[in-house]
């Protein structure tokens, strides 16, 4: 298995009827993403801090997925598909890991 990549969770349309959207996986309330393999995506500076992650724990406390399971904080690399390449932007862009979850 590559642990320099991992794969975002695919988008789903939103279904009739949906009263709440939350984000899919492990997040905390400056909006930094732990992955399945335990690296880190850093929010960018421009989207730190969103209104919908304000109830989810601080980055020094650890990590909640959208069921409030909590994960407490690591020594956690950056996700490396994550970070800009020889002036190329990232092949796994903080967005790619922005998905929702409707109920």
């Amino acid at each position: 298995m590559d642990r320099s990549s991992s794969q975002p969770p695919a988008h789903e349309a939103p279904p009739t009827g949906w009263t709440r959207k939350v984000r899919l996986g492990y997040w905390n309330k400056r909006g930094d993403h732990l992955t399945s393999n335990s690296y880190v995506v850093y929010a960018p500076p421009n989207r730190a801090y969103p209104p919908e992650l304000r109830d989810y724990p601080d980055e020094r406390r650890g990590y909640q997925d959208h069921r409030g399971v909590f994960v407490p904080v690591g020594d956690h690399e950056e996700l490396p598909a994550s970070l800009p390449q020889r002036g190329r932007p990232p092949a796994q862009p903080y967005d790619s890991f922005v998905v929702y979850k409707y109920i």
